[in-house]
């Protein structure tokens, strides 16, 4: 596993899994989803992740975690890119 920084200057930290158990993999997996999802702002339920003690997937939290990413991220980001284009043609 190699977990990289950007703009870090250190060296990366690689780190050798020995580890032979049934189901290790499994959640390692279940780690670097998590990890993936948290580092780009984005929602698990809108990915199709289910955390366990959270809310099941039902409309009510699809719905919430939507009009969070809108706000939080996509909002910001089509401002920018609108704002540029905006900007160029007009």
């Amino acid at each position: 596993m190699f977990i990289v920084k950007n703009g870090d200057t250190s060296s990366a930290n690689v780190q050798i899994i020995k580890d032979d158990q049934e189901g290790s993999w499994i959640d390692l997996q279940r780690i670097t989803d998590q990890n993936i999802v948290t580092a780009h702002r984005w929602q698990p339920s809108l990915s199709g992740l289910v955390s366990s003690g959270k809310m099941n997937n039902t409309g009510s939290e699809i719905r919430i975690a939507y009009d969070l990413a809108m706000t939080t991220v996509i909002k910001d980001t089509s401002d920018l890119l609108l704002t540029g284009i905006k900007n160029y043609y007009f």
